[in-house]
């Protein structure tokens, strides 16, 4: 009974270790229309930022937003600048129906998007463009451009 007890044990903490894995998807692998909730998490090996994603979900008549840009060390400026909201009726062809002020928090690790809400016209495909960006305050910044996945609204 104790081996047993024993083998039950080691497999229930492979099993957590092993755990699920992150489903990693870019914008430009989803197809128009479906809505991925999952979060793509980059991690960069250099440079000031080392985490981000963008991910995007519909409502009615409206979108929210979820972000994230990290870094390992506190920045002067960090977060989100050049934010797009773009519409498409086909999937193919995008325009932008709104500008987003730059979201910017200071002397910080990280800047969060959690549930932020836009209001946009329904009947619609809708993704989200805009770059992540950490500046150290000693002249070094970095911005990456990025795009959501994209979803219909209606």
């Amino acid at each position: 009974m104790k081996k047993k007890f024993l083998s039950l044990g080691t497999a229930f903490l492979m099993a957590l270790a092993v755990g699920a894995q992150p489903l990693n998807v870019s914008a430009s692998e989803m197809d128009a229309g479906l809505q991925y909730e999952e979060e793509n998490d980059v991690e960069k090996a250099g440079g000031l930022i080392s985490k981000y994603y963008l991910s995007i979900t519909a409502a009615t008549k409206s979108i929210s937003i979820n972000a994230q840009t990290k870094s390992n060390s506190i920045m002067s400026s960090i977060g989100f600048i050049n934010i797009s909201v773009q519409r498409s009726s086909d999937g193919i062809s995008w325009t932008e129906e709104r500008s987003i002020t730059d979201q910017l928090d200071h002397n910080t690790t990280s800047k969060s998007l959690s549930g932020y809400i836009k209001p946009v016209t329904g009947g619609y495909y809708y993704c989200v463009q805009l770059e992540h960006y950490a500046n150290n305050g000693s002249g070094s910044t970095q911005s990456v451009p990025n795009t959501s996945n994209i979803v219909w609204v209606s």
